[in-house]
């Protein structure tokens, strides 16, 4: 196991955390192990996922964000100072590395995907 740094929205936390998120490698990636930091794993066992590419100034990063969100889970303090929407759980945020796999989280496995279907969302 090694450890990968994660951008940390917590329900409970009153601003973001950096964390350092312990990882599991196979022969051609690792996968995060987010059980461990997200929080009411009987309540939305689901961890959902997106890779979404932001562009500023011409310049392309590609962020891999895992989240939790619903109606029965505590506020998110963070996002609701940040005057975001009202969103009930968990957000960890990840700065993708050059390879093209990533890790699609589901309730009971891991599979891998390609980055095909990467979000876009561009600021000037």
């Amino acid at each position: 196991m090694s450890n990968i740094n994660g951008r940390y929205y917590g329900s409970v936390s009153a601003h973001t955390v950096n964390k350092g998120i312990s990882t599991q490698k196979n022969c051609t990636s690792r996968r995060p192990c987010l059980d461990l930091l997200m929080k009411e794993p009987n309540l939305q066992p689901r961890i959902h996922d997106a890779v979404v590419m932001v562009e500023v100034n011409r310049i392309k990063n590609l962020f891999h964000i895992f989240v939790k969100n619903h109606c029965r889970l505590i506020t998110n303090k963070v996002v609701e100072g940040m005057g975001g929407p009202q969103w009930k759980g968990d957000i960890v945020v990840m700065r993708k590395g050059e390879q093209p796999a990533y890790w699609r989280c589901t309730a009971d496995r891991y599979s891998c995907s390609t980055v095909s279907n990467v979000h876009t969302a561009s600021y000037l």
